[in-house]
């Protein structure tokens, strides 16, 4: 009787887990077809063009839609952030260059990653605009090395900051054009930074409680 149990049991469990695989399957495929609707809602409502995909005027007005409060202030830095999150390549943002030409275009997949980044930098979007803006004085939207190394000083208290803390942080936060940071970059700038503060805390830390052990000891 025991071992009837047990297998019963057993086909009990085998079948839950069967459920489990499908209900997991069903998931990921409810998830597929909603991240389908909302890049057909996008096209539906963006799409001025009907060509399938964002251009450069269309995506600006996807994001302002995102950000009603700058509906029509959307920089071009902006822009050029989220084409470079949402495409795998690195892109080149020339004055006249196939983006703002409308020869290249968001769709497909590129639409949700471009959405979900969007996001994220919107939430941190107010912390970070007034320090920015405070330092990228000369209407650019960018922060040269200069002017990063400004903002780091003024996080850091005032205290002087060393050349290459500041190339580390430049070359994780210039993502759109080299040896310059983007608002949206300006995000990933800051948490480099306290990155850095942080292995920097924790190496002081090791360092004292080796000494700390040191003097403890008896000969």
């Amino acid at each position: 009787i025991g071992t009837q149990k047990r297998a019963n049991m057993a086909a009990v469990a085998a079948v839950m887990a069967q459920r489990r695989i499908a209900e997991k399957r069903l998931e990921k495929q409810r998830e597929k077809e909603d991240k389908k609707v909302f890049v057909q809602q996008i096209l539906k409502k963006y799409d001025t063009s009907k060509s399938g995909g964002l251009k450069w005027e269309e995506l600006k007005g996807f994001l302002g839609e995102l950000h009603p409060q700058r509906m029509t202030n959307i920089t071009d830095a902006e822009v050029m952030w989220v084409i470079q999150m949402a495409t795998p390549q690195k892109e080149s943002f020339p004055a006249a260059g196939d983006w703002e030409t409308g020869l290249k275009q968001l769709e497909g997949p590129a639409l949700e990653v471009a959405a979900k980044e969007w996001l994220q930098y919107l939430r941190n979007y107010d912390e970070i605009s007034e320090v920015f803006d405070r330092h990228s004085n000369d209407g650019s939207g960018f922060l040269d090395k200069s002017k990063l190394k400004a903002v780091l000083m003024e996080l850091n208290e005032g205290q002087e900051i060393l050349d290459s803390d500041v190339d580390k942080v430049m070359s994780v936060a210039s993502i759109v054009s080299e040896g310059q940071v983007s608002k949206p970059g300006f995000v990933k700038a800051i948490s480099a930074w306290y990155s850095i503060e942080d292995e920097r805390e924790a190496a002081r830390s090791t360092q004292m409680n080796g000494v700390g052990s040191s003097c403890c000891v008896i000969a």
